[in-house]
């Protein structure tokens, strides 16, 4: 692994504007290594929420890490010939948020809280202010958490998975490897952690409450606290399907605005509209029997992803028993922003769990598919694994545990 070094023409500029703290003028108080799959992209920056043109307060605190890692994109097995678009070394950002006292305490290791955003997000929606996003300096401020929070990029609709089939452009991302068995390496390099299990935990929302609990149930030495906020639990279930496939046909591959309009990041296929779910869904996820028309919205008796999806791999979760929380809201339809269909898939889940012996928190009440809800969710989540098990959930108010 090589060290890349901050040099002198960036010193001098530093000191010149000395007075105006300006996106990535001071230097990191951590190591930034290129590692066997991460290639660091120049010298990490500091983040200006506020977009004051300065860095103040806890913003100080925040770094964005820009990298290039072979696994995103792969190129396919029959790539376009130009001047189609070919995404292979296409720039992947990670922000960091460090614990008061990091630089200050060089002899100290720190927990890491992993954070996945949701779909059609990007790596900065955890960091965001406002109604828009987890503000995430107030949200850890107001819980026992006192370590290293790392918000992913998982792309537009990247869906946390290793994608086993390719775009029209004859691409595919292989997320998991990234964030697993990449990500987590380079940042146990990087920063003083406690690099091990019991230091790492791992949550998200939506999207990224699937992603959460598919990596906790496929990695359970790397995590041992899981937290899914409004997450899509359930693969079989249809409307989740549904959701998934037409992804596909939006966002594909797409990271940020990357390509969004390019069909070459997109899944198009060809043919009637269940056989184009099918083959998008098994391109994400792998093999399967998808529902057909007119069947249970709770296809039980198919296949469904045994070794990814979260309602068939309970048994998975022993290893978090008092470390493991799913929150979901109910009572408003859809189109109103509720939560009807993550609220079956997440009941479905509970009540798996339970049969299997699993000790876990279950909050459920009122609420949307917002901002608002799943910030006081990720607060509820790190005082049951950080700080005192609260009796109730009601950082959510008018919210209950489910028994």
């Amino acid at each position: 692994m090589r060290f890349n070094t901050v040099n002198s023409a960036w010193g001098l500029l530093a000191a010149v504007f000395s007075l105006v703290v300006a996106e990535a003028s001071a230097t990191p108080p951590f190591s930034y290594y290129d590692s066997a799959d991460i290639d660091v992209q120049g010298v990490p920056s500091q983040v200006d929420l506020d977009g004051s043109g300065t860095i103040t307060g806890a913003e100080a605190r925040l770094w964005d890490v820009t990298m290039i890692t072979p696994s995103i994109f792969v190129a396919g097995t029959n790539p376009p010939p130009p001047p189609a678009v070919n995404p292979v070394n296409v720039p992947i950002k990670v922000r960091i948020y460090l614990p008061e006292g990091y630089a200050a305490q060089p002899a100290r290791n720190y927990p890491v809280l992993y954070l996945l955003h949701g779909g059609a997000g990007s790596y900065i929606d955890w960091s965001k202010t406002g109604s828009s996003g987890g503000d995430i300096v107030s949200t850890i401020g107001a819980s026992p958490f006192d370590g290293i929070v790392v918000m992913v990029e998982g792309g537009r609709a990247g869906w946390y998975s290793d994608w086993v089939g390719e775009t029209d452009g004859h691409f595919s991302p292989k997320w998991e490897t990234y964030h697993v068995e990449q990500l987590v390496p380079w940042v146990d390099s990087n920063f003083r952690t406690i690099a091990e299990r019991s230091g790492r935990a791992i949550a998200g929302l939506s999207m990224g409450g699937l992603g959460a609990m598919r990596y906790a149930a496929r990695y359970p030495s790397t995590f041992s606290a899981v937290g899914s906020f409004s997450g899509a639990v359930e693969m079989r279930y249809e409307p989740f399907q549904d959701t998934v496939s037409n992804s596909m046909w939006f966002y594909g591959a797409t990271i940020g605005n990357q390509g969004q309009f390019q069909s070459e990041y997109r899944m198009t296929f060809g043919g009637f509209p269940e056989e184009e779910e099918t083959d998008r869904l098994e391109a994400i996820f792998g093999p399967t029997t998808s529902p057909q028309p007119g069947a249970s919205h709770w296809p039980e008796n198919q296949p469904g992803w045994p070794s990814v999806n979260p309602v068939q791999l309970v048994s998975s979760y022993y290893g978090y028993s008092g470390k493991m929380a799913i929150y979901s809201g109910d009572s408003l339809v859809w189109w109103d922003g509720g939560e009807e269909d993550i609220v079956n898939m997440n009941n479905t889940f509970h009540e798996a769990l339970k049969a299997n012996g699993v000790v876990h928190r279950y909050c459920r009440g009122f609420g949307k598919h917002e901002w608002g809800y799943w910030k006081k969710d990720l607060i509820d989540f790190l005082h049951y694994v950080y700080g005192s098990t609260p009796a109730t959930c009601t950082t959510n108010s008018g919210w209950s545990l489910v028994p």
